[in-house]
């Protein structure tokens, strides 16, 4: 598989957790506000994997996958170095192995650096000021995106593509 296959095979994982959650929405009763609040919170994961993690704008220009994995690339740079592990598997590859690499990679890492483990900490915080309102937001943000993390890691697994990357180091 090439970067643009590998990105839109993670792009079709995605797009599918969102239209399952959004399924489940369109199914909820309306006088059952709580879970419909959950779902809401849920759909918005999976719609923030897809525009920030693998940023993709809807998938309406041929050439959005493309796009998309040209801009990870700018980023790639910064965000890997405070990963060691990681940072040195992408080193030794080549130029084009390089970009599989960051196409299997890059929305996990991104999402996981950027904004899972801010709400990792948040949601410690909340246990710790007995925040329900806040724990139950968190919970289904940190779920949602473990959901989409376990996800692809399965598809990594599958097809042999950079499979356990994550293990190595804590992020």
């Amino acid at each position: 598989m090439n970067a643009i296959e590998i990105y839109k095979a993670q792009e079709e994982i995605a797009l599918e957790k969102y239209n399952e959650c959004k399924a489940r929405l369109a199914q909820t009763a309306e006088e059952s506000k709580t879970e419909k609040k959950a779902l809401y919170i849920e759909l918005g994961m999976y719609s923030l994997c897809l525009r920030a993690g693998l940023f993709d704008r809807g998938g309406t220009a041929p050439d959005h996958a493309e796009t998309a994995l040209e801009h990870r690339n700018k980023f790639m740079p910064r965000i890997i170095v405070k990963y060691p592990g990681i940072n040195e598997a992408f080193r030794a590859l080549g130029a084009e192995e390089k970009s599989r690499f960051i196409a299997a990679i890059q929305a996990e890492l991104y999402m996981r650096d950027q904004i899972y483990k801010n709400y990792k900490t948040e949601l410690e915080e909340a246990k710790a000021a007995d925040d329900a309102a806040g724990i139950f937001e968190l919970q289904i943000k940190t779920g949602a995106l473990e959901s989409v993390f376990t996800a692809w890691e399965a598809w990594r697994k599958k097809t042999g593509i950079y499979p356990d990357v994550f293990k190595e180091e804590e992020i």
